[in-house]
């Protein structure tokens, strides 16, 4: 009989302290054991599709360049913290250089707003539009078009060597499990995991799941998408298949 794989949940943990900070209490655990074809299967949804284009496939994407966090906008003293932690985990588990800079060229910004769906203004929208590809238009037309259902959105733009850029767009004056989760969820997406999928009920990555935190699941599925051997243009047959080989080395038997 082979060990439960326990996940975390966070969810009810965060809770405003009078300084505008996060704190936490004990997080429940959750037992659960995928087998190695569902973490493939996974894996297929959320790093070979975009929300953008459900069932169309698309090959391997992801940042091969240096990724310079730039976090702008409402309360970022408040929020920088956490935008940090977030990353201190994403950057252990890509092994890729991520980093939250404070002065010098961000190619990802973080945006912290009362309305996510105003058109952004000032320095903000100008670091957002260079992020656009520099093009006015297509800032507002983004900005406009997002579904008024949504907690949260982001945007990566892609380049011949990879992901060459990405702005991601989170609620300021929400609850502050929104706010995390949407740190959580945006920048973890923007790396290149970029679609949502139903198919997995462990994973920040279903609005339907009550996950704040990264998954044991959702891990592996940032973990198999930047291993060496996943390169960028891979068809997705073929990355599909490799991801099922990497898990049987990462977990044989399962």
């Amino acid at each position: 009989m082979r060990a439960s794989w326990k996940g975390r949940l966070f969810g009810a943990a965060l809770c405003f302290l009078s300084a505008g900070a996060f704190a936490q209490t004990p997080p429940q655990t959750i037992d659960f054991d995928p087998s190695n074809a569902s973490l493939a299967e996974w894996f297929g949804r959320v790093a070979l599709q975009s929300e953008n284009r459900q069932g169309i496939e698309r090959p391997i994407v992801k940042w091969t360049a240096p990724v310079r966090i730039g976090v702008m906008g409402d309360r970022v003293p408040v929020y920088r913290p956490f935008v940090e932690r977030h990353v201190q985990l994403l950057r252990r588990l890509t092994g890729h250089d991520i980093q939250v800079i404070t002065a010098g060229q961000a190619n990802f910004v973080v945006v912290f707003t009362p309305d996510i769906f105003a058109q952004p203004q000032g320095n903000v929208r100008n670091a957002m539009r260079a992020l656009m590809g520099g093009d006015d238009a297509a800032l507002e037309a983004f900005v406009a078009n997002q579904p008024r259902t949504a907690n949260c959105y982001f945007n990566a733009r892609g380049g011949g060597q990879g992901i060459a850029g990405a702005l991601a767009v989170i609620p300021s004056q929400r609850d502050p499990s929104t706010a995390w989760r949407c740190i959580v969820e945006e920048i973890t997406q923007s790396l290149g995991l970029f679609n949502d999928s139903e198919l997995n009920s462990y994973s920040i990555f279903n609005d339907r799941t009550p996950y704040v935190d990264m998954t044991p699941p959702d891990e592996t599925m940032l973990k198999l998408l930047y291993d060496p051997r996943m390169r960028i243009g891979m068809p997705p047959a073929d990355a599909k298949a490799l991801a099922r080989r990497i898990l049987d080395e990462w977990r044989p038997g399962r």
